[in-house]
């Protein structure tokens, strides 16, 4: 399914169902918001790094128009909706607009099982984590996602940087996006753990000098 929508480079990730306070300050930006807002039409989210910007990223919706400042700023919150690709990039206005490819997960009924499963060993992961760093975490909620809303939303975590977002946004399967999470969830295990060990080593003592002597 192909689209042309208004794209708002940005430094930034944007993932599905993901949901994200916006302040407008440019011009043309709170021209494209207002015309988003008339016409109840998204907006797309791609990744800009100072110098270029991604082909893939998301569709914005527009939830909430939290404020509007006398200058013409906005506050507004967005939600992921819908991944694309840029097909063609029309720069003759304001602000850019592209034709977008959407795409969605690409997987038979053999890798769902395999994302069920992968799903479930990452939220023992998870909770296995919270508990090191005195969190809870809600396993119910997370037990009742699908696998493919459960991996953009642990993706969206602070364990992850924009690079590493940008790779779970790009990637057709829901089983190697849950693979990355448990990977970095088993990296932030083990070093929790080495940080608790070296914690119950010093006690009250924060000169750790001694240890080396």
């Amino acid at each position: 399914m192909e689209e042309k929508i208004p794209i708002f480079p940005i430094g930034m990730v944007l993932l599905p169902k993901m949901r994200v306070p916006l302040h407008i300050f440019e011009e043309r930006y709170r021209e494209m918001v207002d015309q988003c807002l008339e016409n109840n039409q998204p907006f797309g989210i791609v990744y800009y790094n100072g110098s270029n910007f991604r082909s893939a990223g998301c569709s914005a919706g527009i939830i909430k128009l939290i404020k509007r400042y006398d200058d013409g700023r906005k506050d507004i919150l967005i939600e992921g909706k819908k991944r694309f690709y840029l097909e063609s990039i029309d720069d003759s206005g304001l602000y850019l607009k592209s034709t977008v490819r959407y795409f969605d997960d690409c997987g038979t009924e053999n890798a769902e099982h395999e994302a069920q499963r992968l799903k479930d060993e990452a939220i023992d992961l998870f909770s296995r984590l919270a508990e090191l760093n005195n969190k809870s975490l809600d396993r119910e909620f997370l037990q009742s996602m699908d696998p493919g809303e459960f991996s953009f939303l642990l993706s969206a975590s602070d364990l992850f940087n924009v690079e590493e977002r940008q790779e779970s946004l790009e990637s057709s399967s829901t089983a190697n996006r849950i693979q990355n999470l448990i990977t970095s969830a088993k990296r932030s295990i083990r070093r929790s753990e080495a940080n608790q060990k070296l914690l119950e080593i010093l006690g009250d003592n924060s000169d750790i000098r001694h240890i080396f002597n």
